[in-house]
């Protein structure tokens, strides 16, 4: 799973707001999918312990 972001920055401001957030983002949205997987992961395990078995 990936995730794709565009900023535009339109003047001086938003070029050095965006400069230290940037790679605090792409930190940010890594952790987010990483608990993700774990989350979908477990969930799965957990389906299976409770589903029937096939007949």
């Amino acid at each position: 799973m990936t995730i794709t972001s565009s900023v535009r920055t339109h003047n001086g401001f938003g070029k050095a707001y965006m400069w230290p957030v940037a790679p605090a983002h792409k930190v940010i949205v890594n952790l987010t999918l990483a608990q993700l997987r774990r989350t979908v992961a477990q969930a799965k395990i957990t389906a299976r312990e409770i589903s029937p078995p096939d007949s």
